[in-house]
């Protein structure tokens, strides 16, 4: 019998997730890629002896992980070499007062209760609800395509519902149980791993938060890049074929069903199946004929995007004590840097930043006696910055690190610097508006994300963070799933058990 044969767009984790299932399953599985390096956002380069991670920093949802690899006979942990870390990270606010937080609730007892008496009690009833939520969720949820309020029907989940109403704003819910402004910071911030205003967001994402204060924050020695080529690794060994520096300028589609795709060299690859992990406008827009659009432009402008970033990667001379692993500085006006980085066209005036100093937890990354600083600050997508303004702004983040962190001149510690704008994104993954995430998960966004299947064109699929379940490296893997189960006609929901 002829293998049927499946052509992935693009490389990123979603691609390479639905692409090793597939081959696995026994699939001819072509996967092409318009960059140098597979991994899509999960990316990386060596500027001066410093290895940098160019895109997501974090290993959450550990368990996501864990069950894919098992079903290719891989340990996550052991082949990946992954360790936690502890502290998980460390918070600085605008007074220069700071907390570091720990993996497991208890260790961060005295923490919640300097800030406000009484706390911790209601941080662990928040913390544990999570994490019955996010078990439900998991097994009822996450591995399906919700694209309905139908789809939300659940007897588990109502029971849920009905105490906690997990559908209302994570700000507002969050506020009903604390009162301190620093506790309700260091609760709202991983709303942004979702590119999402806490105001907008459904509070069911308070799950991220047990993620982080009860299951952990994980790292592969040797960086975040490391799970791209495990799966890489896996593909190889399930004879899918890998091509980079090879745009795809077409999905060839005839009587309304995809035969394959044209590369820009002009070559035409027929296919059974067509799983997109490009960007979705660019998808739509550029490489389908509009009678065959799922989503036109109007559609797009509709959507609220997640934010895109203003990015410093610095490789220092010598090490900083001031920073762990993971670090965030807090700025003082928290609502109007949320509303700048969402309603706004502008960089923020006073913003919030992310730091990730890698060679902290692994020697590897950086030569020796020396750190390196990924420096992230969340913008609201759609801006071309000049030279003038990116100059402007470097320095802000430069002369803020230097007071929050209390880092002498950090300016002349720098041996290598660059820095990533919104136009990056757009040229490196044709990034609609320069977004860094895709579509924020608003309440709506949430529930009726872009589909995973076609409605116009049988056998072509979309994989990645605009579709279900939506942002982050353990959702696309996810999506990755979806899509699988999707072409094998697989309607029993929950994770895959075995391929």
């Amino acid at each position: 019998m002829e293998k049927k044969r499946a052509i992935i767009i693009g490389s990123g984790v979603g691609g390479l997730s639905a692409g090793a299932l597939l081959a696995k399953k026994g699939f001819e599985v072509l996967i092409f890629e318009k960059n140098q390096n597979f991994g899509g956002r999960v990316n990386f380069f060596n500027g001066n002896g410093h290895l940098f991670d160019m895109g997501p920093s974090w290993i959450l949802m550990e368990d996501i992980f864990e069950d894919f690899f098992k079903l290719f006979n891989k340990n996550f942990y052991k082949d990946l070499n992954i360790i936690k870390l502890d502290p998980s990270f460390k918070i600085v606010f605008d007074d220069k007062t700071s907390v570091a937080i720990y993996s497991g609730l208890d260790i961060n007892r005295e923490t919640f209760e300097n800030l406000e008496k009484g706390s911790f009690k209601k941080i662990k009833e928040y913390i544990n609800l999570q994490e019955k939520i996010y078990k439900i969720i998991k097994n009822e949820y996450i591995f399906n395509d919700i694209n309905s309020l139908f789809g939300l029907v659940n007897p588990k989940f109502f029971s849920i519902f009905l105490k906690t109403n997990p559908l209302t704003s994570a700000h507002n819910k969050l506020r009903k149980i604390f009162k301190n402004e620093k506790i309700l910071k260091i609760l709202e911030f991983d709303f942004l791993f979702l590119g999402t205003d806490p105001k907008k967001a459904p509070s069911v994402y308070g799950i991220i938060n047990y993620f982080l204060f009860k299951q952990g924050v994980f790292y592969p020695l040797g960086g975040i890049y490391k799970i791209v080529e495990s799966l890489l690794q896996i593909l190889k060994e399930n004879n899918a074929k890998l091509f980079n520096n090879t745009p795809v300028k077409k999905i060839l589609v005839k009587d309304n069903e995809v035969k394959g795709v044209l590369l820009e060299n002009g070559e035409t690859i027929l296919a059974d199946y067509v799983i997109s992990n490009a960007d979705l406008f660019h998808t739509q827009i550029n490489l389908l004929e509009e009678k065959y659009r799922d989503y036109d432009e109007n559609y797009f402008k509709k959507l609220e995007l997640a934010p895109s970033g203003f990015i410093l990667y610095v490789g220092l001379k010598e090490k900083l004590d001031q920073f762990i692993h993971h670090n965030f500085y807090f700025s003082k006006d928290w609502d109007l840097n949320f509303k700048q980085i969402f309603n706004y066209n502008n960089l923020p005036d006073d913003p919030s930043f992310y730091i990730c100093s890698a060679s902290k937890s692994d020697p590897t990354v950086s030569p020796k006696n020396k750190d390196q600083l990924f420096i992230l600050v969340p913008i609201s997508s759609g801006q071309y910055l000049n030279k003038k303004s990116i100059s402007i702004f470097k320095e802000k983040i430069y002369k803020t690190i230097e007071d929050k962190f209390e880092v002498k001149d950090i300016k002349d510690l720098i041996e290598f610097e660059r820095i990533y704008t919104p136009f990056d994104f757009i040229r490196d993954y044709n990034a609609h508006e320069g977004t860094a995430l895709g579509v924020i998960h608003n309440l709506k966004q949430t529930i009726f994300r872009p589909k995973i299947k076609s409605r116009k064109v049988k056998n072509l699929y979309y994989v990645g963070q605009y579709t279900y379940p939506g942002i982050g490296v353990p959702m696309v893997l996810v999506s990755g799933q979806i899509v699988y189960k999707k072409i094998l006609n697989i309607r029993k929901g929950g994770p895959i058990l075995k391929i």
